[in-house]
C-alpha cells in the first residue's frame, strides 16, 4: 500500500484497484497525482466516486469515498466492477451475476482490512470442552 492510497490487484479479470478514503474529492485528486503520478479530471463529487484507466492493457479502477462506510464503498464499487466488466463483454445478467459477485465480496473485504491492525491470537476463555456421556 501506498502512502495513503490501498492497492488491490485482481488477476482473474486482469484489473487492478486503488481505494482512497478521504474527506473531498479535491484531496482524492491531489493523493493519487503525489502517489501514482495521474492527473485526475475534475468531477462534481460530493460522497465518492471512480474513474477507470487502460495502463499497457490493464484496467486500472480509482475509487474515493469520504468515509469508510461499507454501503458507499458497496455503492462505488459496484459502478466500478460494472464498468470493467462490461467493458470485458460481461454485462450483469443471470450467467455473469457469480461473477460480480465474486468482485464486490472479495473487494469489499480488502478495502475494509485495516493494514495497520496486528493479526491477535484469539485468547482461550480458560474454558475447556469435556466429553458428556448419555
Amino acid at each position: 500500500m501506498l502512502n495513503r492510497i490501498k492497492h488491490i490487484k485482481e488477476y482473474l479479470y486482469r484489473q487492478s484497484y486503488y481505494y482512497v478514503c478521504c474527506p473531498t474529492h479535491k484531496e482524492f485528486r491531489k493523493i493519487v497525482k503525489k502517489e501514482i503520478n495521474l492527473e485526475l479530471s475534475e468531477k462534481v463529487l460530493t460522497e465518492g466516486g471512480f474513474y477507470i484507466i487502460d495502463v499497457d492493457g490493464v484496467d486500472v479502477h480509482l475509487i474515493w469515498t469520504k468515509d469508510k462506510s461499507p454501503e458507499l464503498i458497496a455503492h462505488e464499487l459496484m459502478h466500478s466492477i460494472s464498468y470493467g466488466l462490461r467493458k470485458k463483454g460481461m454485462p450483469l445478467g443471470d450467467d455473469s451475476e457469480e461473477a460480480y459477485c465474486y468482485l464486490i465480496q472479495y473487494l469489499m473485504r480488502e478495502f475494509l482490512k485495516d493494514n495497520g491492525e496486528k493479526k491477535r491470537k484469539k485468547k482461550s476463555s480458560g474454558l475447556q470442552k469435556k466429553s458428556v456421556k448419555e
